[in-house]
């Protein structure tokens, strides 16, 4: 799935390096896309996984 736009409050937001804020809704291309998956843990293992 590829919203157009995704409607997300302040609080749903994370922040990881530079600036690049991100919400809990994974990002896993060079040419970020988002893709909507269900759970946090998911999300914070492949950012890690990016940034490392």
């Amino acid at each position: 799935m590829k919203p157009d736009a995704i409607v997300i409050t302040q609080k749903d937001r994370v922040k990881i390096g530079n600036n690049l804020s991100v919400w809990d809704f994974p990002v896993w291309t060079l040419k970020i896309e988002i893709c909507v998956v269900n759970g946090r843990e998911i999300f914070e293992n492949k950012i890690n996984a990016i940034l490392n």
